[in-house]
């Protein structure tokens, strides 16, 4: 993989972890049920690891010595600041689902090339944690679902 596409590929994540609904939710005021408002402080503290994410994403570019590229949101995800949490859940974990889904392409991208390690090593690393996130996410949809969101 050259520089140029690597850095179309860290790109590509970056978005993901800044651009997306997460992105806009850690500004938002969902409708917050009973059964929902437990889930809010947990789905809160993934919306920060998103943005974790994203600055560790930036200073993986800045170190490699390549440009970050802006992205634009996706105007959808602007709606959700006054949604229902039970809903935008469901938008959520897609959204994760989407963002695992970007990272297996970019390791797979990177291929075995013994000067990406260390990149290889850090896009591994947030990668589990994002499947960790999505792993939450579901239960958490399941158990709004199933109206027991105190319970574990």
């Amino acid at each position: 993989m050259n520089q140029p596409d690597l850095a179309a590929v860290l790109n590509t994540l970056l978005a993901t972890e800044s651009r997306g609904l997460a992105r806009h939710l850690l500004s938002a005021t969902p409708y917050l049920s009973e059964a929902t408002f437990q889930a809010w402080g947990e789905i809160r503290r993934m919306l920060r690891a998103s943005d974790e994410h994203a600055r560790r994403l930036s200073q993986l570019l800045d170190r490699l010595g390549l440009a970050e590229r802006p992205a634009s949101f996706d105007p959808a995800v602007a709606a959700c600041h006054f949604s229902d949490l039970a809903h935008l859940l469901d938008r959520l974990v897609d959204e994760k689902r989407r963002q695992v889904a970007a990272y297996q392409r970019a390791l797979g991208r990177l291929g075995s090339n013994a000067e990406y390690a260390p990149v290889d090593a850090e896009l591994r690393a947030m990668l589990g944690e994002n499947q960790n996130q999505l792993q939450q996410l579901e239960e958490l949809h399941h158990r709004i679902a199933a109206g027991a969101v105190g319970a574990r």
